[in-house]
C-alpha cells in the first residue's frame, strides 16, 4: 500500500471497513475487529491513527505488527490478513488489511477458549447476533436458511456439540456407519457454514449451528 492510498482511507475516515486504533489495543479486541471485517466486506485496520483522524504514528511497529499477526492467527477457519508497515508523513504506521471470507462465518478464538462470531455495524464490532449474521450473508449472497436440516445432520450436529475438540474427529469417522459417508456429511455441513475447522484440522459448530439446534430444542 502506498501512502498515498493511506492518506484516502484517512480521508475517508472510520466506519463498516475502516477502523482507526492510536495505539494496538488488547489483542482480543484486535482479534474482534479481524474478525468482523472478514464476516462483511473486508477492511482495514490502521494503528497510528487518533479517532479524530490525527496522523500521530505508532511508537513501536513491529510490536504492533506482530500483535495483529497473533490475533489473526485465531480466526477459524484461517483468514489472509496482509499486515503493512507504511510511512506517512515521516512516521511509521501498521496498517491489515483483510478480505471478506469466501465463505463465512469467521469465529475469533478468545484465549479463553471462546469462540465468537463478530459483525462491523457502522464504526463498531459487536458480537454477532443470528439477525446480523443472516443479514451480512444474505447481502453476500449465501443461503441462510437451515430449516431443510435432514435428520443425519441434526443428529451430527447434536453429538458434536456434546464433544469437546479432542472428540470430534471420533465422533466424525462414526458418523453413518463410515468413514467416508462421515466426511462427506461434515463436508456438507461446512459448505453450508454449520462447521468451520481450524488451522489444526479441528472442527467447531458455528453460531448458526447452535441457533438451529436451539430453534429445534436440541
Amino acid at each position: 500500500m502506498s501512502p498515498e492510498a493511506l492518506a484516502a482511507l484517512l480521508r475517508a475516515g472510520e466506519g463498516a471497513t475502516i477502523e482507526f486504533k492510536r495505539e494496538l489495543p488488547d489483542i482480543e479486541r484486535v482479534g474482534a475487529t479481524l474478525c468482523a471485517f472478514a464476516n462483511g466486506a473486508g477492511g482495514h485496520l490502521i494503528v497510528g491513527i487518533r479517532d479524530d483522524g490525527f496522523a500521530a504514528g505508532v511508537a513501536d511497529p513491529e510490536d504492533a505488527a506482530d500483535g495483529i499477526r497473533e490475533a489473526a492467527s485465531r480466526l477459524l477457519p484461517t483468514q489472509p490478513v496482509e499486515v503493512m508497515q507504511i510511512e506517512y508523513r515521516g512516521v511509521p504506521f501498521i496498517v491489515a488489511r483483510v478480505e471478506a471470507a469466501p465463505k463465512p462465518p469467521v469465529l475469533y478464538w478468545h484465549a479463553d477458549g471462546e469462540e465468537v462470531a463478530y459483525v462491523r455495524i457502522d464504526a463498531s464490532t459487536r458480537r454477532a447476533s443470528r439477525a446480523d449474521l443472516k443479514a451480512s450473508w444474505n447481502a453476500r449472497g449465501f443461503d441462510t436458511d437451515d430449516d431443510d436440516l435432514d435428520d443425519d445432520e441434526v443428529d451430527a450436529l447434536v453429538r458434536m456439540r456434546a464433544m469437546t475438540h479432542t472428540g470430534l474427529r471420533s465422533v466424525v469417522t462414526g458418523l453413518k456407519r463410515g468413514t467416508r459417508a462421515g466426511r462427506n456429511l461434515v463436508k456438507a455441513l461446512q459448505r453450508r457454514g454449520y462447521l468451520v475447522r481450524d488451522a489444526d484440522g479441528r472442527l467447531a459448530l458455528t453460531p448458526l449451528a447452535h441457533a438451529a439446534l436451539d430453534r429445534r430444542g436440541r
